[in-house]
Parts: C-alpha cells; sequence; structure tokens
C-alpha cells in the first residue's frame, strides 16, 4: 500500500479505479445514499451512479462492487442496532436510542466491514486484473474513525503496492 496527498478524482485515469466508500443504504427509490465525503462527489460526477449501487446492494447485498465509469464501492457502514452510543456518528448521538437500529448512514464506520472489504477489494484487483487502485482513507471522514492507530495497521497488512491511498 502506497500513500500520498491530493484530489481523488486528480488522479483518475482511464488506466485506474476510484474507490468510493459507502454505507450500505438504499433509499425507497431504488438509490444508495451516498449523501456526503467521496460517495457524494461520485454522484456528482457521474449521473446514475446511486441507482446503480442501490440496484447492485439490493441484489448482491453490501459488498464491495465494481461500479461503471471505473468506479469500485467499498462498504464501512451498514445497519446497526445502537450501543451506548458510541457506534452512532457525532451528529446523530443525540438523537436515537438506545437499542434502535438505524442505517448506516447515522453509525460510525465498522472496522470489521472494513477489513472485509479491503479482503473483497484484493480479490476483485486481482480477478479483473486492476494494475491502480486510489482511494482515500476509508472510514477516517464521516466514519470517525482515526486511520492512525485504527484503520491503517489493517489495510497496511490486506492491501498490496496496487493501492494508492489518498489524504486530502
Amino acid at each position: 500500500m502506497r500513500e500520498g496527498k491530493g484530489d481523488i478524482w486528480s488522479h483518475k485515469t482511464e488506466d485506474n479505479w476510484i474507490v468510493i466508500s459507502t454505507n450500505g443504504f438504499v433509499k425507497f427509490n431504488g438509490e444508495a445514499v451516498m449523501g456526503r465525503g467521496i460517495a457524494h462527489q461520485a454522484t456528482q460526477k457521474y449521473s446514475g451512479i446511486a441507482l446503480e449501487l442501490g440496484t447492485k446492494i439490493r441484489e448482491e447485498g453490501n459488498i464491495v462492487h465494481e461500479l461503471s465509469n471505473g468506479l469500485i464501492s467499498f462498504p464501512v457502514k451498514g445497519v446497526r442496532e445502537v450501543n451506548n452510543g458510541t457506534n452512532v456518528v457525532s451528529h446523530w448521538v443525540d438523537k436515537v436510542k438506545i437499542g434502535a437500529t438505524v442505517p448506516g448512514w447515522m453509525c460510525k464506520a465498522r472496522v470489521d466491514l472494513i477489513k472485509k472489504s479491503a479482503k473483497q477489494l484484493v480479490e476483485l484487483a486481482d480477478k479483473q486484473a486492476m494494475e491502480e487502485i486510489v482511494m482515500p482513507r476509508v472510514g477516517c471522514g464521516f466514519g470517525e474513525l482515526d486511520w492512525e492507530t485504527t484503520i491503517r495497521p489493517i489495510m497496511e497488512k490486506i492491501l498490496d503496492q496496487r493501492f494508492l491511498v489518498l489524504t486530502y
């Protein structure tokens, strides 16, 4: 795994792939919720991407998906039961009840799901002979996890040199 700084979209070429972190929630209209961060940016650049991902999530589940336009979804969140509030993002923690089941977009990123998604991403890269995959620090923006202490040690064990992780 390599690391760098910059705008992920400035690294987009015909020969590489861009990873967008996602929360696994599909709205009634069939579109995946892509309200913040890199997922939201993808909806601004590629019309129909939310519906494409929503369809794949409904048909195949909240897993890594190869999407059009050289994009790859990377689940970091999913439906959860609220514990003592530590698994809910800070701007929702006072608005939910302990024991309630809430959608992924209300939750902090899940370390177990990030680990699973990273392994699926490597399998996809191997299967499709992908040579360069550019990705954000998954789970560390609106997922509220810490890159240095929590996510980086996991990713270093799973991702190889084909993967470039960018900090904006």
